[in-house]
């Protein structure tokens, strides 16, 4: 799915990727290699290991659908949420794992609040037990505002992952979601590091009307 942003994405994407970026060369390496991975938009390639150790920054693979991977970069974070920005002007904001603003996608979220309590739960308390949850999402494009989703997250056990070659033993959670308003249902699923409760990989639902959202750290934030 091609990536569709107006001029004041545009120009957010690009201030925050050079913002977090050191010098030219950084950027021409990173631009490059997100025309590699965007010159064939339908595929099954993956960012492999030696280009995402080219670039000196946390970053993120991601991809939508059936789609190439394509590579963001951490430009910004405080204790729970971090800013990721993309050569391909696409930018994501991440809260504990979980995906809660996009901008420069075709169908983006805009919103994401929680109703009736100062946050919605990180998908790693799962850990400790199942939680309901309800966020408040808006699409301007489905002129859709204050839209309830309700969610209910469960651990489903342990599974090996394998991320740029290495293999790790994560916990498995999946958040089944329903929103009337929308008649939307659908499953996210996030793969956690147990002893730190940090997302490595997830399957999540951003927008009604576009695919799933596939997202792995290639290169963890310190």
């Amino acid at each position: 799915m091609r990536s569709k942003a107006g001029p004041k994405a545009l120009a957010l994407g690009c201030a925050l990727f050079l913002g977090a970026c050191n010098g030219p060369e950084v950027y021409m390496q990173f631009g490059q290699l997100a025309k590699q991975s965007f010159s064939n938009i339908l595929g099954n390639r993956r960012i492999t290991r030696e280009e995402a150790a080219s670039i000196p920054f946390a970053s993120l693979g991601y991809r939508i659908g059936r789609t190439n991977e394509q590579m963001l970069v951490l430009s910004s974070q405080t204790n729970v949420d971090q800013l990721w920005t993309s050569a391909t002007r696409v930018v994501f904001l991440t809260r504990q794992g979980r995906l809660v603003r996009t901008v420069g996608l075709a169908h983006d979220l805009s919103a994401f609040d929680a109703s009736r309590s100062k946050s919605v739960p990180a998908p790693a308390e799962a850990l400790r037990g199942p939680f309901n949850s309800v966020r408040i999402v808006d699409y301007p494009d489905l002129s859709a505002y204050g839209s309830p989703i309700s969610c209910s997250a469960r651990l489903l056990g342990r599974r090996g992952v394998t991320i740029l070659g290495s293999k790790m033993n994560l916990a498995r959670v999946d958040e089944v979601c329903r929103s009337a308003n929308l008649d939307w249902s659908f499953t996210d699923s996030y793969w956690i590091e147990p002893e730190t409760g940090f997302v490595w990989r997830s399957i999540q639902h951003t927008h009604p009307k576009m695919d799933a959202i596939e997202m792995e750290v290639l290169r963890r934030p310190t």
